[in-house]
């Protein structure tokens, strides 16, 4: 595992430690913040109702990452990303799906940079 670059103010654990930790919203808010970055977007905007393409592949990307490397429900993501149904995440982790099979946009390669990051 690299070291990571992105460092969060007051956080006085190593990156690699904080996603070993049990609490499922500090662990929800690190990936969100992290893929925001990426994408150079807020959290507030990942989040938002808005469905421009870079907040709804960055949600899925979120989505995917608590789902497949954590263990994550699909309420509990939801209620994550701005208090969406599990139907919504059920959707967006099809999308995530369709969109690495095309690597629409580069997609599939972003997704693979935030995976060296995060997990």
């Amino acid at each position: 595992m690299s070291i990571s670059p992105y460092v969060f103010p007051g956080l006085d654990i190593p990156l690699s430690n904080l996603f070993k930790t049990t609490d499922i919203n500090l662990i929800g808010d690190r990936v969100c913040s992290i893929i925001a970055d990426l994408h150079n977007i807020s959290v507030r905007e990942l989040k938002s109702r808005r469905r421009y393409w870079r907040y709804v592949s960055s949600r899925a990307m979120v989505s995917k990452i608590l789902r497949e490397h954590y263990g994550f429900t699909l309420s509990q993501i939801g209620m994550m990303l701005g208090g969406r149904d599990h139907t919504t995440v059920h959707h967006a982790l099809k999308c995530h799906d369709a969109d690495m099979h095309s690597d629409y946009r580069g997609y599939g390669k972003r997704y693979r940079e935030a995976l060296k990051i995060i997990v």
